[in-house]
């Protein structure tokens, strides 16, 4: 506890793991050492860190990019003359966040011979926004020619030539690449 007298050291001996645009929160923890004390976190992925200020040992926020995040904890005690200090190498996994994608039409229907524009959206599971491409196809084939659009905010679109789009019925999808981030 806060009250020993001994040097503080760092109990947290690993960090739960996060999802991209999930919110994440979690406590470190010590013992020993004379109160109060200051902790000092580094290496924390960007949109986490300790709340609410640099002397707290609670984490959180929501990291956008996935990755390995290799995290430095550092405990301070006020003992005098010489505070004492206990440091702790932890590691921070942030997976990466699944998506979901839809497709909508700027014709339903159409005649044969006009051109459609179809509009992908990529809805992340939680929130940060998905990067990457899609390619729209018909019937599960790409469509001839640029149909892998890059995602500009989570959307892309395609507008098919005159030709594109035989008569009938015709089921359109767009698949997602994924990116770093999002699958």
């Amino acid at each position: 506890d806060v009250n020993d007298q001994d040097t503080p050291h760092i109990t947290t001996l690993s960090l739960p793991g996060g999802v991209v645009g999930l919110a994440y929160s979690d406590t470190l923890t010590e013992d020993g050492g004379t109160a109060p004390l200051a902790w000092t976190v580094t290496g924390l992925p960007s949109g986490i860190s300790q709340q609410p200020n640099s002397i707290s040992p609670t984490l959180s926020g929501t990291a956008c990019v996935a990755g390995l995040y290799n995290v430095t904890a550092t405990v301070t005690d006020s003992a005098a003359p010489k505070p004492n200090y206990g440091t702790q190498g932890l590691t921070l996994k942030i997976n990466q966040a699944s998506t979901t994608t839809s497709v909508a039409s700027s014709l339903n229907a159409s005649t044969y011979g006009q051109a459609v524009t179809f509009t992908a959206t990529v809805a992340p599971q939680y929130s940060c926004t998905p990067t990457g491409t899609v390619t729209f196809e018909d019937g599960g084939v790409a469509f001839a020619g640029s149909s892998t659009v890059a995602l500009s905010g989570g959307m892309a679109s395609f507008t098919t030539t005159a030709l594109q789009l035989i008569a009938g019925t015709h089921s359109i999808t767009a698949v997602y690449s994924g990116d770093s981030n999002f699958y």
